[in-house]
């Protein structure tokens, strides 16, 4: 005598056992049982080391710069991107013309995209790049407080 209903036919699917998995490591945390009001936020950039530059670059949730290196035209062209930008964007590409160009001895481009506010470098030189603003100490963290 055989009791197929004691046995399941298939394997259940990926998402019910994430779906029990999640239910069983979810914990509970007792609170107490003062009422409370909800406290207003603020969100304030913190410097991680002060810059006398005015310019300052939103460091990524990993705490690395947003230099980004981008190849086009079946890896034809070479761009680096940076992103996340604020305040003078001017000053810091005049600022990265003149590195590039005492590194390579050659006037480097380094254009504007006006429509997003992110500076686009012709070449490879994203560790460039990153070492000056680790030097230049021009990266921040946003770190949102509680009042």
């Amino acid at each position: 005598m055989s009791l197929p209903f004691l046995r399941p036919s298939s394997l259940p699917r990926p998402s019910t056992i994430r779906q029990f998995l999640r239910a069983t490591n979810t914990r509970t945390y007792s609170t107490p049982s003062t009422p409370s009001t909800p406290e207003p936020t603020t969100s304030t950039p913190s410097p991680i080391n002060a810059s006398t530059k005015p310019y300052r670059v939103l460091l990524s949730p990993s705490n690395q710069y947003p230099v980004y290196q981008i190849s086009k035209r079946g890896g034809n062209k070479h761009e680096t991107k940076i992103k996340n930008i604020q305040g003078d964007v001017q000053a810091l590409r005049s600022d990265l013309q003149e590195l590039l160009s005492e590194e390579g001895k050659e006037k480097v481009d380094v254009m504007l995209k006006n429509s997003n506010g992110q500076l686009v470098v012709k070449g490879h030189k994203r560790i460039v790049i990153s070492k000056f603003f680790e030097a230049q100490n021009v990266g921040y963290k946003q770190v949102i407080e509680t009042l």
